[in-house]
């Protein structure tokens, strides 16, 4: 399957972006957390309902740390609670505090 994220990172008008229930996985979340990184305009994103793992939290993490547009990341159900990714989330961005 083939992730063409480049929408978030070309996209100057889209602030809100609702990708729930899309079933990406690991490939997926790892070409989002790049857009992510690079996007400016975003605000909230929606992510609930995937199957993310724990690479995939690791590399969000990093990019919400460069990421200064993003207000709200929701991930609910996504397994990343089974594998401690929030843990590895929670401490990336408590070292922004």
């Amino acid at each position: 399957m083939v992730y063409n994220v480049s929408l978030f990172q070309e996209n100057v008008r889209l602030s809100t972006c609702d990708l729930s229930w899309n079933g990406f996985g690991e490939q997926g979340g790892l070409a989002l957390a790049d857009a992510l990184a690079a996007n400016t305009t975003l605000k909230h994103v929606n992510i609930s309902w995937n199957r993310l793992t724990y690479p995939v939290a690791a590399k969000l993490a990093k990019s919400l740390l460069v990421n200064e547009s993003l207000e709200t990341l929701k991930v609910r159900k996504s397994a990343l609670r089974q594998q401690g990714s929030i843990e590895c989330m929670s401490h990336s961005l408590l070292s922004l505090a």
